[in-house]
């Protein structure tokens, strides 16, 4: 039931995909889509030999430009918008301009044009790091660089060799060998929520990036994601900075707060870091305080302490913020 939908979606995907950076959040969630489900299958076919890896890119920045010609001059027209994570073949032919090399890549629909090969991986293919994985300089665990690709996050892999394999992750912010067979997921659900998620995250304007991340959470194809709370939680982190402007009337005592957001969540732990929302109270509701954090913390560009609550007799942290004892309400 699951392909059967992505395929569904997939080809509605390819009707609404526009050929411009201009482009709306529907069309670019669309094209996210189209760049994955078109050829999922190599995410996960495990028969992919190396020579066929070999013939491949991927792209690892948010977006990339397809020209007419190599470079950026006026010869070289705008033709469409490469995704990260998205898959080009590679035709063989390459050309230097201004000291930079491009290469002539084929796309999923059959388009051909020019980028530049330093925004790529040749070779290789997708995965989620499904724990922390430590990044190492040379396949030698003696040259362990104090980088880990962290749970959650995309990169590209080569075939494992003598035990280890090759790994470069988002803009080759980290790259390096990481040992080979360690927790990473090569399930097509799994990158495609990280991917669009990624995608989501990447954008400026804060509406559309809540859409983009409301349409992730609306596929049902992609909610048995093992990576689905990734985008529930930015969801939720948005909706907790969503502070009402007029400030409900309610009298407490000095151990006691209210919460002034429409909705906040109660965590396990003084962080939003990781998977621990326990539950959450709604604008007007008032808790008691257990415990003050001892210092202050920025969370999502917001100072406040974080307090230890509790709530109808369950427990957790909220950030002050967006409670009655937000500094300087």
């Amino acid at each position: 039931m699951k392909k059967t939908t992505i395929l569904i979606l997939f080809i509605a995907a390819l009707a609404l995909i526009s050929c411009g950076d201009e482009s709306s959040t529907a069309d670019q969630n669309s094209a996210g889509l189209a760049a994955v489900d078109g050829d999922a299958s190599s995410h996960v076919d495990k028969s992919q030999t190396a020579e066929n890896q070999e013939n491949i890119a991927i792209c690892l920045w948010t977006k990339v430009g397809l020209r007419s010609a190599p470079g950026r001059g006026k010869d070289a027209e705008y033709l469409t918008t490469i995704y990260f994570g998205e898959k080009v073949e590679l035709t063989g032919d390459e050309k230097e301009d201004s000291d930079r090399n491009y290469l002539r890549v084929k796309l999923s629909d059959g388009s051909e044009g020019w980028a530049d090969e330093a925004l790529f991986s040749e070779g290789g293919s997708l995965a989620v790091a499904t724990s922390s994985l430590p990044l190492y300089k040379r396949p030698d665990l003696a040259t362990m660089q104090g980088k880990n690709f962290e749970k959650g996050e995309l990169l590209i892999v080569k075939a494992a060799e003598n035990g280890w394999q090759e790994a470069v992750g988002f803009e080759k912010r980290r790259e390096g060998w990481i040992q080979a067979n360690t927790q990473i997921s090569d399930k097509q659900e799994d990158i495609l929520v990280c991917m669009l998620y990624q995608r989501a995250i990447s954008t400026d304007n804060a509406d559309d990036k809540k859409k983009q991340l409301e349409t992730i959470m609306s596929n049902s194809a992609l909610t048995g994601s093992d990576f689905i709370y990734l985008v529930s939680d930015a969801l939720s982190g948005m909706g907790e900075s969503e502070v009402v402007e007029e400030i409900p009337s309610v009298e407490v005592k000095d151990n006691e707060l209210f919460i002034i957001a429409n909705k906040l969540n109660v965590r396990t732990s003084p962080t939003i870091d990781v998977e621990n929302v326990t539950f959450q109270m709604e604008k007007g509701q008032v808790a008691t305080i257990i415990q003050k954090a001892a210092s202050r913390e920025q969370v999502n560009g917001m100072e406040d302490y974080w307090y230890k609550i509790e709530y109808k007799g369950q427990q957790g942290w909220v950030f002050g913020f967006h409670t009655s004892k937000r500094i300087g309400l």
